[in-house]
């Protein structure tokens, strides 16, 4: 047998023509390319047609991917600052510089002085999965944050509490699915988030083309909206009031078809009892006769799933939204059952294994703000006041990883005049850009052409199960580091320099963890899941199709005595706060939210010209009526504000808008100095999140991106 290192494919060599299968790592749809690579070079990118999952599906951003390996404003060699300008350094120099920054706060302040994110880019890399969670740890600080908080917590904890494990979620089963509910969110721009759907256009198509229908319930008529049966608005942060109102239908109409392994229905029966559909429709603008209408449709229709993402969990109360679609989902009939949601079984089962911890809330609290941890992180909500509130336990020094915090996290411009107060700042990222632009030094690791690449949580999540490994296209270039390397030289530079001690077994099984190449790592996994090996995914590059969804339950449950408890006490307390918000929600406040262009990637993948060309898609989208009410006309520049800021921005009419609601689209706002982007420059548009208020939490500490009061008005002159 062949040593595991030598596992891989070997990446093409100088100056090859001819074709290479891999995958896309940018978004959650992982679909299945193919390169045409002439003298060397991408001169071509298609979807696989033989790939099991996507079927030859390919999105813009995929066609871009090797813009990103060609982008002359990547960083290829460690940078240093020099007062205002950068210089390139070695990575012996630029390692020790990272370490002794880190280690200088952790021996003087302690072992929670030093910061640390990690962007959304990190779920998309194998080497991040395998090594950047021991590095994080190895550190020992409490102040960690991710863009988890600003994203998916919600439905993390409503996992963990509910079936036991924070990664074990629910998926529609869309490929037999008759009746889909969408609640907040856009698969047809996002290709499925927290459901890895590679081409939901076509999938859609099928669920419409076999009699079946879609539902979507969202304030603005999105993509998906208009190709969907029916479109219903709702006022941004009420979801929650229409969905207990259904849950109450259920109960109410005798609708529910429980499975045997659920607790706490006759204490749900009360719960929901006084989210009336009637109250639904006050604060929510849905009528009365739709909430029940709707919540019969999904009871009485085989193979009917309800799906909420974005729109719902980053609100005020995206965790009882959650929870309330999971009970709707258990009780509806077509829970674990085809066509329903049901739950992957991926090659690698990180649920199974525990290579992702359960979860756990409120093991501790943020220093100044009490707010309990989620898993092992803090919201990203809190990141600035702990970085400008002084005492012990203040940052001192911060490493941001793969992640923008400045543009994705709320009051971002403070965060960035945080950052320049720090004593030190690392950056481990592949781009100056609005947040790395605050660090002493930046380690930029290889891309993604350039190493080996697994989706150990994306297979997991996925509509049907398969494999997929795809090699390095391109071999690693001389003097550059792998993510993975970069993380084990911290990890034992750092660790050398503390004055703590470790024991003696604990460094030793750090060290060998951390010197086990990602894919060394992979293989094992594969061998212990034993539903394939490394070696036959390397026989099939276009990936192995491991079949439909099939029941797993109550077997898969990771609770105790594997049965499903309907009113956890998280739930039970909240709905309390919900009851306060009710008696005191402002009735008629303007309200913002964000939106997603299947063009974008949050917000690094603006340096690419192909991605940014044609129309301008920064506008402010707001009702005409709104506009008239407020003297302003469409095209014009407005001031928009609300309480942590304000910014202008040109405004467009359009009656995919409900009234009372206004929106502006994620990751722009690259008008700064200081960057390195020259692309993004240009692309016009202002950041959302110089508008969302960190004080707006979920009870999991997620940030409320949706549902922030703002005023709109004429910029003045």
């Amino acid at each position: 047998m062949r040593p595991l290192l030598q596992l891989a494919e070997p990446p093409v060599p100088a100056g090859y023509t001819g074709t290479r299968l891999t995958a896309c790592n940018l978004c959650e749809a992982i679909c299945g390319l193919e390169l045409t690579l002439t003298d060397g070079k991408v001169t071509g990118i298609r979807g696989n047609p033989d790939d099991p999952l996507s079927r030859g599906y390919i999105c813009p951003k995929g066609v871009a991917l090797a813009d990103v390996y060609d982008d002359p404003d990547r960083l290829r060699r460690p940078v240093r600052r020099r007062g205002d300008d950068w210089e390139e350094i070695g990575w012996d120099e630029a390692l020790d510089l990272v370490a002794d920054g880190l280690a200088e706060a952790l021996n003087r302040h302690g072992r929670n002085a030093v910061g640390i994110y990690l962007g959304n880019p990190n779920a998309h890399a194998l080497g991040s999965a395998t090594h950047a969670v021991p590095f994080v740890k190895s550190l020992g600080t409490r102040n960690r944050f991710s863009a988890s908080t600003v994203d998916q917590v919600p439905h993390q904890l409503m996992a963990w509490q509910m079936f036991g494990h924070q990664l074990l979620l629910p998926i529609p089963d869309l490929d037999r699915t008759s009746y889909l509910l969408v609640l907040g969110a856009n698969p047809m721009a996002s290709n499925g988030s927290l459901m890895t759907t590679p081409d939901f256009p076509r999938r859609a198509k099928a669920i419409k083309d076999r009699g079946g229908r879609i539902v979507v319930l969202d304030p603005r008529r999105t993509e998906t909206a208009k190709i969907a049966t029916e479109h219903v608005f709702v006022r941004p942060g009420s979801d929650v009031v229409v969905l207990l109102a259904m849950l109450r239908t259920v109960l109410t109409e005798g609708l529910a078809s429980p499975p045997a392994y659920v607790d706490g229905l006759e204490q749900l029966t009360t719960l929901v009892d006084p989210f009336t559909p009637e109250l639904a429709e006050q604060v929510s603008g849905v009528p009365a006769a739709t909430v029940q209408r709707l919540t019969r449709e999904l009871c009485e229709t085989r193979g009917a799933a309800a799906y909420g993402r974005l729109g719902v969990s980053a609100t005020a109360f995206g965790s009882v939204s959650q929870w309330a679609i999971n009970c709707l989902n258990l009780l509806a009939g077509d829970f674990d059952r085809p066509g329903g949601v049901m739950f992957p079984e991926p090659a690698v089962d990180v649920v199974g294994r525990r290579f992702v911890g359960t979860g756990h809330f409120d093991l501790y609290r943020s220093r100044v703000r009490q707010v309990p941890e989620y898993g092992g992180e803090l919201p990203a909500a809190c990141m600035r006041e702990e970085i400008e509130t002084p005492g012990d336990g203040q940052i001192r020094a911060f490493v941001s990883i793969a992640g923008n915090p400045v543009l994705s996290t709320p009051d971002g411009a403070r965060l960035g005049d945080a950052f320049d107060s720090l004593d030190f700042m690392a950056a481990i990222d592949i781009y100056l850009n609005e947040t790395t632009r605050h660090a002493d030094v930046i380690l930029p690791p290889t891309t993604a052409l350039e190493r080996d690449h697994y989706d150990l949580v994306f297979h997991g999540l996925a509509v049907r199960n398969t494999a997929r490994f795809s090699s390095a296209v391109f071999p690693k270039p001389h003097g550059a580091l792998h993510d993975w390397e970069i993380y084990r030289e911290l990890t034992e530079r750092v660790a050398g320099r503390l004055h703590r001690t470790t024991p003696l077994k604990a460094r030793l099984k750090r060290r060998l963890r951390m010197r086990t190449s990602p894919t060394q790592q992979l293989a094992l996994l594969l061998r212990t899941g034993r539903r394939t090996t490394l070696r036959e995914l390397r026989a099939h590059p276009a990936g192995l199709d491991l079949g439909p969804l099939l029941p797993t339950m109550p077997g898969r449950l990771q609770t105790a005595h594997h049965r499903i408890d309907l009113v956890p006490r998280l739930v039970v307390d909240d709905l309390k706060r919900l009851e306060t918000w009710l008696a005191d929600r402002p009735r008629d406040a303007l309200v913002l939210i964000g939106r997603r262009h299947k063009q974008d990637n949050n917000s690094w993948f603006h340096n690419s010209t192909r991605l940014t060309r044609g129309r301008p898609r920064h506008q402010l989208l707001m009702h005409p009526e709104d506009l008239s009410e407020r003297g302003i006309t469409d095209g014009t520049l407005v001031e928009v504000r609300s309480r942590v800021g304000a910014v202008r921005v040109e405004v467009a009419a359009t009656d995919d808008m409900m009234r009372g609601v206004v929106s502006l689209p994620h990751g722009y706002g690259h008008q700064v100095d200081g960057t390195r982007m020259a692309n993004a420059a240009k692309v016009p548009g202002v950041s959302i999140n110089d508008l969302t208020d960190p004080e707006l939490l979920d009870v999991s500490g997620n940030a409320a991106l949706n549902g922030v009061p703002v005023t709109v008005a004429a910029a003045p002159a």
